[in-house]
């Protein structure tokens, strides 16, 4: 299975038009760190594996990478639809079983666990927004002021 990545939630592991992957459905097993996809209320959510529960029958808590908040409730393993096993981004495949993707996944889940990710983006996003009143006036809105 495959699907389309849309919005900002994962960044900057994942972007906007990547074409994620999944294994259907997950048999192997899940880890710290890994990328899922999961039903809730009708839609797919694709978030990270931060905390594991149970021995037989799991549930895990995820979060997106680019916020400081965990997703509400845990997922159990009947509501994922597959665990992320590439990327496609332009006109390459990315396995996240390679040796420098693995390596690069588990330091985005330390980053995410300790909340670096949605800080640097409010810092960058602030440091943005008051280049452009200095230079520019404030003329137009930006993106995240609306």
């Amino acid at each position: 299975m495959q699907i389309e990545y849309k919005g900002d939630s994962m960044s900057p592991f994942l972007r906007e038009g990547d074409i994620i992957f999944f294994s259907q459905p997950p048999g192997e097993k899940m880890r710290h760190g890994d990328i899922i996809a999961y039903r809730s209320k009708g839609d797919i959510i694709i978030h990270r594996i931060v905390e594991i529960s149970g021995t037989n029958k799991k549930s895990f808590m995820t979060k997106p990478d680019a916020s400081k908040a965990r997703d509400d409730g845990w997922v159990s393993g009947d509501e994922i639809v597959g665990k992320a096993v590439a990327i496609s981004r332009g006109k390459k495949v990315y396995k996240l079983e390679a040796f420098p993707l693995r390596v690069s996944n588990q330091f985005f889940f330390c980053l995410s666990r300790l909340n670096f990710i949605y800080f640097w983006r409010r810092v960058t996003r602030k440091i943005v927004s008051l280049f452009h009143q200095r230079y520019y006036g404030k003329t137009q809105p930006l993106p995240w002021d609306e």
